[in-house]
């Protein structure tokens, strides 16, 4: 039999399944660019090395997968699974798509199927490193080994089968064993490493056993399986480094949050974690199973409780946020001549952004939003515009110092509800921990931005420079608000 005979050679073109791999590849690419940017339009923040990543990863799979330039009929098939099925891959999961997903769609239904999805019990049986290592390898072993590889040689649809599931499955593996995007379960770094090494030793023994002997019903040359072997053994190698080098870098990221909480736990109680001591007193530990089972006991009936709880907690929050973007809107429009004027419209705009993303996280939640509440928080905020603060008829510069200490007020609650979730993402999947730190961040320095700002005009309202017009009869006098 001749390699002619076999599969499509060099001048045969591209097959109609890679030609649909290909321009799926650049599609996606496209959409998640344009997600990317609508994000970043909206304020959010989404590292451009991401979107790097996948755009190489959808080019290089456009690229890659007319494999006519690789030499041999047997290595243009070959060449395809370590290009296409494992370093593509890589590249598309680090890009963490799925997390990109979530955060640009708007809260509605498509958000909430998507979410459905992703925490799905066959999804999450098909995530299982294990099993998704069985199909990913075993698509390989089979065609290989029997002779399906040469029943498919003239069975466009057979060929376009298998072309696809070894894109699908390439993908389904490298999502499992990273563990980077919100999905049912985050399996433990002793699941997915042995995962990995399991199924690159299995990799590395097909390539060898290709090297000696072609696909059981084909004729390859000796020089054509040997390219393809080599293509296969050596490629296989470099991707699963970098699947070692994203698991331990996720492994680092996450002890470190871990560690981070700890310690903030441990001020909080009064316990420092200090290396080589525990951070729990030597009183806590005796004594204390039978009571921590107990509670383990009563909370696993407590879930309708708990998410009645959660729901009123966190449309607290967003009632309070409502009542916080308005006054933040006010106090910018009125001082917008001001010297203060350029650091409340930053404040404005993040104080939106941050209640936009308390939006899309109660739809995470799958938490419905009670429109009285943020109804009746946004005529309070209105209602308390009537405060006159020494004037009856006209606005006086006090105002912006008490609205001031009101809005840091609803600053400290922020960060205290984001640290809050932050704590709790070890639990829940649905949480996105990256996401809830970057948002403790910005709230933990606004906060430092009002205290600045507040130091600022508490002086030259209060305490004028002698000499000096105070501040409430030039700047805040004329364009502030209260």
């Amino acid at each position: 039999m001749t390699p002619g005979h076999v599969h499509p050679g060099p001048g045969a073109g591209t097959a109609p399944a890679e030609g649909l791999i290909a321009g799926a590849a650049l599609l996606v690419t496209v959409g998640y660019l344009a997600a990317a940017g609508r994000l970043r339009r909206r304020g959010d923040v989404w590292p451009r090395a991401r979107d790097a990543s996948f755009a190489a990863a959808g080019a290089g799979t456009a690229w890659a997968t007319p494999a006519e330039r690789w030499g041999g009929p047997f290595t243009q098939h070959v060449v395809r699974h370590p290009v296409v099925g494992m370093a593509a891959p890589l590249l598309f999961v680090v890009a963490r798509p799925l997390t990109l997903a979530l955060r640009a769609l708007p809260p509605g239904r498509p958000r909430r199927l998507l979410v459905t999805l992703a925490h799905s019990a066959p999804v999450g049986l098909l995530l299982f490193p294990p099993l998704a290592a069985v199909l990913d390898i075993g698509g390989l072993w089979l065609p290989y080994r029997t002779e399906l590889f040469a029943a498919t040689a003239h069975r466009p649809l057979a060929h376009g089968a298998v072309q696809v599931h070894m894109v699908a499955a390439g993908l389904l593996f490298t999502f499992a064993v990273c563990g980077l995007d919100p999905v049912r379960r985050r399996w433990s770094l002793a699941v997915r490493g042995a995962t990995v090494l399991a199924a690159g030793t299995a990799h590395a023994v097909l390539a060898r056993t290709l090297y000696s002997r072609p696909p059981p019903g084909t004729g390859f040359t000796a020089a054509d399986l040997h390219h393809a072997a080599q293509w296969m053994y050596y490629g296989g190698d470099l991707v699963e480094a970098g699947l070692a080098v994203v698991m331990g870098m996720g492994w680092y990221a996450g002890t470190g949050r871990a560690r981070a909480r700890r310690r903030r736990r441990g001020f909080r109680d009064g316990v420092v974690d200090r290396p080589g001591r525990g951070t729990r007193r030597p009183s806590q530990d005796s004594g204390s199973r039978r009571g921590i089972m107990d509670r383990t006991a009563r909370n696993a009936h407590d879930g309708p409780t708990r998410q009645k709880r959660l729901v009123i907690y966190l449309n607290d929050h967003l009632a309070g946020a409502t009542a916080g973007v308005e006054l933040a809107r006010r106090m910018a429009q009125e001082h917008h001549a001001s010297a203060y004027g350029e650091t409340l419209e930053s404040l404005r705009k993040e104080i939106s952004q941050d209640r936009q993303a308390l939006v899309r996280l109660l739809a995470d939640l799958d938490v419905p939003v009670r429109r009285y509440k943020t109804y009746g928080a946004w005529l309070g905020e209105k209602v308390g515009r009537l405060k006159p603060n020494g004037r009856l008829l006209r606005r006086s510069g006090l105002a912006l110092l008490v609205e001031l200490e009101a809005m840091r007020l609803g600053a400290q609650g922020k960060a205290s509800l984001w640290r809050g979730l932050l704590a709790a993402s070890a639990q829940d999947s649905r949480l996105d921990a990256d996401r809830l730190e970057e948002l403790l961040r910005r709230a933990e320095q606004q906060i430092r931005t009002m205290d600045a700002l507040h130091a600022r005009i508490a002086t030259a309202l209060l305490f004028p420079v002698t000499g000096q017009a105070p501040a409430s009869k030039t700047t805040a006098g004329t364009s502030s608000s209260g």
